[in-house]
Formats: structure tokens, C-alpha cells, sequence
């Protein structure tokens, strides 16, 4: 990390000038030893500082033990310095050679002594967190291990379900296939089934219109009697019809037949005193039998009754017969 190594530069620039403690200065120089360790210190206090925290907010496990571990060894350096300041206070005697160089020499050992108790108590730090770290890292091995294991895991239910989809899709296919044949047929079933209910029930309509046919024509009349009872009523009223005398035209040479029968006035109003001629013309009838309805005796519009065509036959040959002998009365021919 480069906070670290700025402060591993730091404190040896530091311990450089601790060693310069214990050599004979006089006052002023001593006081600018102290003023440069001051100096060092501060800058060392100030990169550690901002090392912690940094280390605070990256709030992981490895950061944290870093931060403790720090924190000793800045501890260990603290009483490094106070032993180096606390030397500093105490200004060397010149009265004798003997008494300098003993004094030399204590301020020389007490300054090996305070670094190597600095060094004991930061490897201890570092024993410590070490210990920890490899705890940690032992643990990060094993989670390493259990998801490498998990991945295997998850690869191998993967593939499973992979199959499994598989597997699924070739099932959904063949339902789709049985679901459309069992539709077809269904409907293969029904279409029969309706054509089958079409024929019954075309049967049933024929065989109900031929019964009914049956039953109308058995409920109606017989044909043949009623044409034998028509022929009848006709020649019963031809018997009670009266016979008509119709005159002969050789009779009279200057007769002229009118094309219809004569009106009644026709025989009145004759001032060439000519025979009068009529014609008399048979009612016709039309007899129309029709299957199956009731037979109906039809006349035409130019027949008339033959029993009332007879009566005025009769009154007209009477009528005839007075003028006749009327005229015969009075030519004097005659």
C-alpha cells in the first residue's frame, strides 16, 4: 500500500535522527535535534492518520486487522519517541572526559534498548494479526472450496433442468399431437353422428309425407264415384228436359239463320214479313275431374239451361204461329 510504505520512509528518516541523540552537542545544537525529531514525528502522526482512516472506511475484515495491527506498531513507535525527547532534556555534562564517555555510552544502549523493545511489540502486533489473517484467510480458502463445490452444484442441477426442459418440450409436443388427433376424431365422430341424425330424420320426413298423402287421399271421396255420380245427375236432368221442336229451314226458302239466338223483339219487328229464323244452341258442358279434389261441374259461359232454352223455344213457335195466321187472314191471295 502506498500509505504504508510512505510511512515505513517516514520512520526511518525518524530513527536516523534519534541517532543523533547521544552524540555530544551543546545546547543549541540539541535544541534544533529536538525541534527535527518534533518535526518527523508529526509528519509520521499525520500519514497515519490518514492510513487508519483510510482503513476505517474500507470497513472490510483484512482492512480492519490492518488498522489494529497499525495501530500497535504506532503505539510502539510512540514510545520510541518519547524515550529519544526525554534524553534530550537532560544536556551532557563537561567536567570530565570519563564522566561524558559513560554518559555517552548509557544514552546509547537506553536508545538500542527503546528500539528493540519497538520491534518486539510490533512483531508481536504483526504475530498477532498475522495469525488472525491466516485464520481468515484458511476460512476464505474454505469458502473458496464449498463455492467451488456449489458451483459444481449449480452447473450439474443446470444441466438437469436443461434435460428436464428438454424432456418437457418432446412431452408438450406429443400432448399437442394427441390433443389435435382427439379433436380430429371428435370431429370426425360428430360429423358422422350429424350425418347419421340427417338421414333419420330425412327418412322419417319422407315416410311421414307419404302417410300423410295416404290418409288425404283416403279421406277424400272416390274419384270414380263421383264421376258416376255427375254422369248420373246429368243424364237425369237430360231425361226431365222437354223436347223442343225446331222447325225446318226447307220449309222456308227465304229464311236466313242469324248467327246467335234471336232476342224476342227480333220476331216482333220483322216489316218484310220474312219467316223468322233462330237457332237453338245445346248447352255444352264441361266436365273437369281433377285427382284427388272433389270432381266440379263446370259450364261454360255461352250455355245455358236446356230446360228454360226449351220454354222459350215453345213460346216462340206460338208467337210464330199467331203471326202466321194473322198474315194468312188478311192477304186476299190466300
Amino acid at each position: 500500500m502506498a500509505h504504508k510504505d510512505k510511512l515505513q520512509k517516514i520512520w526511518n528518516q525518524f530513527e536516523q535522527t534519534v541517532s543523533e541523540v547521544d552524540k555530544p552537542y551543546d545546547l543549541q545544537g540539541m535544541r534544533q535535534l529536538h525541534d527535527a525529531l518534533i518535526d518527523v514525528y508529526y509528519k509520521y502522526n499525520t500519514v497515519s492518520h490518514v492510513f487508519n482512516e483510510f482503513l476505517r472506511r474500507a470497513n472490510t475484515q483484512e482492512s480492519l486487522l490492518e488498522m489494529e495491527s497499525q495501530l500497535s506498531i504506532q503505539k510502539a513507535h510512540k514510545m520510541v519517541v518519547d524515550g529519544a525527547l526525554s534524553r534530550l532534556k537532560t544536556p551532557p555534562r563537561r567536567s570530565g572526559s570519563r564522566h561524558s564517555s559513560n554518559h555517552s555510552g548509557d544514552s546509547k544502549r537506553s536508545s538500542v534498548i527503546a528500539r528493540k523493545r519497538a520491534e518486539v511489540e510490533a512483531a508481536k502486533a504483526k504475530m498477532k494479526y498475522a495469525e488472525q489473517e491466516a485464520m481468515i484467510l484458511k476460512q476464505q480458502a474454505l469458502l473458496e472450496e464449498q463455492q467451488d463445490v456449489s458451483n459444481a452444484n449449480v452447473t450439474r442441477q443446470k444441466a438437469d433442468l436443461k434435460a428436464d426442459l428438454g424432456l418437457i418440450a418432446q412431452q408438450k409436443e406429443a400432448a399437442g399431437a394427441k390433443a389435435e388427433l382427439a379433436a380430429l376424431e371428435l370431429e370426425e365422430s360428430e360429423g358422422s353422428q350429424r350425418d347419421l341424425q340427417l338421414a333419420e330424420y330425412n327418412v322419417v320426413q319422407v315416410v311421414d309425407t307419404t302417410e300423410r298423402t295416404k290418409q288425404y287421399i283416403n279421406s277424400l271421396p272416390n274419384a270414380e264415384n263421383q264421376i258416376k255420380e255427375t254422369q248420373n245427375g246429368i243424364e237425369q236432368m237430360a231425361d226431365k228436359q222437354e223436347p223442343t221442336h225446331i222447325p225446318q229451314p226447307h220449309k222456308f226458302p227465304n229464311f236466313k239463320p242469324t248467327p246467335r239466338g234471336p232476342l224476342l223483339s227480333a220476331f216482333i219487328k220483322n216489316d218484310n214479313h220474312e219467316p223468322p229464323g233462330f237457332t237453338v244452341q245445346q248447352p255444352h258442358l264441361n266436365v273437369k275431374a281433377t285427382p284427388f279434389t272433389p270432381l266440379k261441374l263446370e259450364m261454360e259461359d255461352r250455355t245455358v239451361n236446356n230446360s228454360a232454352f226449351a220454354g222459350i223455344g215453345q213460346s216462340l213457335i206460338r208467337v210464330y204461329q199467331i203471326l202466321t195466321q194473322e198474315g194468312s187472314t188478311t192477304d186476299p191471295s190466300h
